[in-house]
């Protein structure tokens, strides 16, 4: 928990720094070129924000176990749901990246948001892995509770819905290392003649 929300504090404030030269590019008329990703990011946030309500719904009428793997047409559609998800964080993500490859950034905001690009995917890669030990104890000490059992029932710790969500969080993690690895292998290591010479084409 702490890791997440260090991770989403660090998020927060990249995106502060980034937000005044995202005004001065759409301002500049940069709008026309990531409108239609945005048109897309919001209709597809849209369709899964009505998944939300539908598979909740249906989850209230379901028990402990169904919820848990009991109920095979449940378990199914939660998956697609959490690919709607997914989805959804992918278009937002691509939104984002685009734009921001298209604004300026001064140096000294590059070398701030690269070690804060740092510092999130390492949060990232705490939660994955206390998320991790938290299935391991659980299915070592209360498998029961990963399948929505009754306390003391015997069962397995796998279930549908924790392996389409670790794999979803380690492919995060993932992509999340791989691009602070293209961040950092680029902005940390410029020579100051080249943060120099920026400085002075910003100016």
């Amino acid at each position: 928990m702490a890791a997440g929300i260090v991770g989403t504090l660090l998020v927060a404030v990249g995106a502060m720094i980034a937000f005044s030269p995202l005004v001065r590019f759409l301002r500049a008329g940069g709008w026309s070129s990531v409108r239609r990703g945005f048109v897309r990011a919001i209709v597809a946030t849209a369709v899964t924000a009505l998944a939300t309500f539908g598979v909740s719904a249906w989850a209230h009428h379901l028990n402990s176990h169904q919820r848990n793997g009991g109920d095979g047409w449940y378990a199914h559609t939660f998956l697609v749901y959490a690919l709607m998800v997914v989805a959804s964080i992918g278009l937002w993500t691509t939104l984002a990246v685009t734009t921001t490859a298209k604004i300026n950034l001064s140096p000294r905001a590059l070398r701030w948001e690269s070690w804060l690009a740092l510092g999130t995917g390492v949060s990232t890669m705490a939660v994955v892995a206390g998320a991790t030990t938290w299935w391991v104890q659980m299915g070592r000490h209360a498998p029961w509770f990963l399948r929505g059992a009754r306390a003391g029932f015997p069962g397995s710790p796998w279930s549908l819905q924790l392996v389409a969500t670790a794999t979803i969080m380690m492919m995060a993690t993932l992509t999340a290392a791989w691009g602070v690895w293209r961040m950092t292998s680029t902005n940390f290591h410029r020579g100051p003649e080249e943060f120099i010479n920026d400085g002075q084409a910003g100016a």
